[in-house]
């Protein structure tokens, strides 16, 4: 099976309030092994599984959601053309979208496309607004695009509606990827933030990745998370060297492969001081 080489964030998925920030990452983390199943869990975009399957890394992917409405607009997405045609149809006008945005029960499926398209950074929280000019945030035809490729993976991707941890226990082998919505900003369900990052539930999910025999991957753990892990000697650290706006910016991801995170670590804090050498070599005189 053929496959390409990717660059982040190359397929982001049909809604707007999420992006595959990890996705260089989680590829390196996957590499040439081809795993069976992927699971993504608490899923936005879910724009990392998504070009997991599209560019055949992976066998077949697991989204776990815990919105009602990210499950409802994703169970639709893969299994029915609904939203296709309803998209296809759709007229951006502002009168169109506020209607469809201010009813978010009567098509739960199509709101979240609607709102996570046409709202400012595509939040689907209450106190998100929409764009200024909502016919231009509508771009049909990439909408279009995007969930007719959705729509091919009907056969290779399940969702699992879900907000505890307990849900991973029966995909004990899987390649489990943790994203978390940040617990200073949430675009989605703010109770759910809190119960994801309450330290009861992040006790539980400690223990359930103790005893999987699958490889994980958290990004941004929690300072217990943290802890845990270097307390139990339960996964490691992998420091990832970003250049950003700064020289570079350190971002901790706990993946379960220790020795994976020692190598990339020796790398990465190689990669930082080559390019602290340079940057001084350019400041001499």
């Amino acid at each position: 099976m053929k496959r390409t080489k990717l660059t982040r964030g190359e397929f982001p998925g049909p809604l707007g309030c999420d992006h595959p920030w990890y996705l260089d990452e989680v590829l390196a983390y996957v590499g040439e092994t081809y795993p069976s199943l992927f699971l993504e869990c608490y899923a936005g975009a879910a724009g990392t599984t998504l070009t997991l399957l599209l560019n055949n890394r992976v066998q077949r992917g697991i989204l776990v959601v815990g919105d009602p409405y990210l499950g409802a607009f994703w169970r639709e997405a893969l299994k029915t053309d609904n939203l296709i045609r309803k998209a296809m149809k759709f007229k951006a006008k502002q009168a169109n979208v506020e209607e469809v945005a201010s009813n978010p029960d009567r098509d739960p499926a199509f709101w979240t496309l609607v709102k996570s398209q046409c709202s400012w950074q595509g939040r689907l929280d209450r106190k998100a607004f929409l764009e200024w000019n909502v016919a231009k945030a509508w771009k049909r035809e990439t909408i279009l695009e995007s969930l007719s490729k959705v729509r091919s993976l009907s056969d290779r991707l399940d969702v699992i509606e879900g907000q505890g941890v307990e849900i991973l226990e029966p995909y004990g082998e899987a390649i489990a990827f943790f994203q978390y919505p940040f617990d200073w900003y949430d675009k989605w369900n703010e109770a759910l933030r809190e119960k994801w990052h309450s330290e009861q539930e992040q006790e539980k999910l400690f223990q359930i990745l103790a005893s999987r025999k699958g490889r994980w991957i958290l990004p941004s753990p929690s300072e217990k998370m943290a802890e845990w892990s270097e307390a139990k000697q339960m996964g490691a650290a992998w420091i990832v060297c970003r250049k950003l706006s700064r020289p570079w910016v350190r971002v901790p991801i706990l993946v379960s492969d220790r020795q994976f995170a020692a190598d990339q670590n020796e790398r990465s804090f190689a990669d930082e001081n080559s390019f602290r050498e340079s940057m001084e070599k350019k400041r001499s005189p």
